[in-house]
């Protein structure tokens, strides 16, 4: 069985590709195990809270805990040709004791990346004006303020990330895929992946996810003239769109 995760940021496109694999018969892909506030049964949180010893253990060697949490997670998945789940940067960054486990393992990384930042951005502003992260229906044109300022740091934070990361892994099965394209040309990019994780039985990848902003930038921001001034003739003009 082939170790996998699914690297990337919130807001690229992750839980539409995690779906995406999911639906394969030989492939198990759980969502964000290491997010703090995931509560199901397979997440590190419920794992760690349901005896004394192990958040004991969390505080003073952790390390030992998650591997012996994914050691479990990885055995119960053993029926399939793949499995693994997602983890973003953040919590990579959160457990470091992950990012180990994943060299010391030789997992397979699957590096998704949104190229155009300006839209990870603005779709995490839009989702928390909402109040919705995910739909199955595309939903309403919703506009928001974007501070250029803000815009330009998080891009930057977001580049750097996808070099840190792309460094840190360069000894592990490696592959890189943008959302745009996984978007545009799902049977390609999802064979590239499958053939990656060498699983032999192509099979169409569904999800009922769809896009939820599938407007031009320029609809989606109040001050858009604001943003665009001040991204002209810098490192992020292109993705003015």
């Amino acid at each position: 069985m082939k170790k996998f995760i699914i690297l990337s940021t919130q807001r690229s496109g992750s839980a539409f590709l995690a779906t995406s694999l999911a639906s394969h018969p030989l492939i198990t892909c759980h969502r964000e195990i290491f997010l703090q506030k995931n509560r199901n049964c397979d997440s590190y949180q419920m794992y760690r809270s349901s005896s004394l010893g192990r958040r004991v253990t969390d505080i003073f060697n952790r390390g030992s805990l998650v591997d012996k949490y994914l050691q479990g997670i990885f055995s119960a998945d053993s029926h399939v040709s793949a499995a693994g789940f997602k983890l973003m940067y953040s919590q990579a960054k959160r457990f470091p004791e992950v990012t180990n486990w994943l060299l010391e393992n030789n997992v397979h990384i699957i590096h998704l990346i949104r190229k155009n930042y300006l839209r990870t951005i603005l779709s995490a502003c839009i989702a928390q004006a909402r109040g919705i992260h995910h739909s199955s229906k595309t939903l309403e044109k919703t506009k928001v303020i974007i501070h250029p300022e803000m815009a330009m740091r998080e891009m930057k934070k977001i580049s750097d990330n996808i070099n840190s990361y792309c460094s840190l892994f360069r000894n592990n099965p490696y592959i890189e895929i943008s959302y745009e394209s996984f978007v545009s040309d799902r049977d390609a990019q999802a064979k590239l992946i499958l053939e990656f994780l060498a699983i032999n039985n192509f099979s169409r990848l569904t999800s009922e996810l769809v896009k939820n902003n599938p407007y031009p930038i320029s609809e989606l921001i109040q001050n858009y003239e604001e943003v665009s001034d001040a991204l002209r003739g810098t490192q992020f003009d292109s993705f003015l769109d």
